[in-house]
């Protein structure tokens, strides 16, 4: 019995830890993937699409006739009259047309070459779920960060109210400024709540994504991944394999198909008819035996295809300038994506190695000052609130950077 307690306890622990794994992006991502019902759906729609195309090498539908042939409207002429035979006869009519091989080739490719557009669609779908991830990603991480600067900060404005207190206990300052640093460690919390609510939203949509309930306990890595981008990836020929730029190649292929399906339309199909007619009244059975052909390129018959095929054909010349107008606006946008995410990150480095060090120096001497009696509680304060709004800033900074970082690789769909 005490085997199995061990070993219940070791399996209970064992889903625990499990239930609580820290996922960090890529995981995440890779989760979205394999359960995002998006996914799935364009994956049933590429097979309908396959399955329908194996219907092209379907033969037409065999025809068949019976009824009464060259039979007179005076039933009594249907007799042997005077010894001669009656008249008329009863008719079976057979008729089959041979499928054109080339015909159906032409029709299985464009039919078949529609099920890698909806695989293209699906890595469209897939570059804008991952963007919806990185950036909900992104803004519960730096949501943590702020928690983590709001619980120091608030240790410090609990210290600097004893210190306060303590003074004005022993005579030695006035209570000016105690209910103002007070009013901000009431402050901090309520930006706490709003802090934790983001992380919630978060949480809510990372668990969607991954086709989870919104509920679910979900842990993340906090560590900031940065992407290295050069000027290179934003040319137009880097852009080139993007997902919407796939999709209309795929639509051209597809009307290139259609078109060679339509001309092969107006090729000749050939059949076969057998009629049987059964005589009465001494009138003896006869039969006929004819190869039919039909001939779709008749002028007058061959206007429908003639004017779809010339149409696909046209679509293709705009599908090609839509491609030339994407890469055009994906080049503008990466390239302005780029150039403000540098500048983002000269920012952040300017507050993390010149004016974040500086103020926690200016805190640090007021702090001393205070503590000594050489320094008064609104000099302290002061130097406190400058020191924690920059921190703030940089951090707003961080997410802006990181915010960018994610719609640039949207834009540019390097895969990383």
């Amino acid at each position: 019995m005490k085997n199995v307690f061990i070993i219940f306890c070791l399996c209970f622990f064992s889903v625990q830890l499990q239930a609580q794994a820290v996922l960090n992006l890529q995981q995440i991502k890779d989760s979205i993937y394999r359960h995002h019902p998006a996914f799935k759906m364009f994956d049933v729609a590429s097979k309908s699409l396959q399955e329908e195309a194996g219907g092209a090498y379907s033969w037409s539908s065999p025809q068949v006739g019976a009824g009464f042939f060259m039979t007179p409207y005076n039933p009594e002429k249907w007799k042997v009259m005077n010894g001669q035979p009656g008249m008329g006869a009863f008719m079976i009519s057979v008729e089959q047309m041979f499928p054109n091989k080339q015909k159906q080739q032409t029709t299985f490719a464009y039919l078949n070459e529609r099920a890698n557009v909806e695989q293209q669609k699906k890595q469209v779908s897939l570059n804008e779920y991952m963007f919806q991830a990185q950036s909900s990603y992104w803004s519960w991480v730096i949501a943590e960060k702020k928690l983590n600067v709001i619980q120091q900060q608030q240790l410090l404005l609990k210290q600097m109210l004893q210190q306060a207190e303590i003074q004005y206990a022993n005579n030695i300052s006035t209570l000016n400024g105690y209910y103002k640093t007070k009013s901000a460690l009431e402050n901090l919390k309520n930006t706490a709540w709003q802090l934790q609510s983001v992380i919630a939203q978060s949480k809510v949509m990372l668990n969607t994504l991954m086709n989870r309930s919104g509920s679910t306990d979900l842990l993340i890595d906090t560590t900031i991944q940065w992407t290295d981008f050069n000027d290179a990836m934003f040319a137009p020929e880097a852009l080139q394999q993007k997902s919407e730029l796939q999709v209309l190649d795929a639509a051209m292929k597809v009307n290139k198909l259609q078109y060679d399906a339509e001309m092969n339309q107006l090729k000749p199909e050939y059949g076969v008819r057998f009629d049987q007619m059964m005589g009465w009244a001494k009138q003896p059975w006869l039969f006929t035996a004819m190869l039919t052909v039909k001939l779709p390129f008749a002028k007058w018959a061959a206007k429908a295809n003639k004017a779809k095929a010339q149409s696909l054909l046209t679509e293709n010349e705009s599908l090609n300038l839509q491609k030339q107008v994407i890469v055009n606006d994906a080049v503008g946008k990466a390239n302005t994506l780029w150039l403000q995410l540098k500048l983002k990150k000269q920012q952040l480095q300017l507050y993390t190695n010149k004016i974040i060090p500086a103020l926690q120096k200016n805190y640090e001497t007021a702090n001393t000052a205070f503590a000594q009696n050489t320094g008064n509680l609104f000099e302290l304060f002061d130097a406190w609130q400058t020191l924690y709004d920059t921190n703030i800033m940089f951090l707003n900074e961080e997410e802006a950077a990181l915010q960018l970082q994610a719609e640039l690789l949207k834009v540019t769909e390097i895969k990383l």
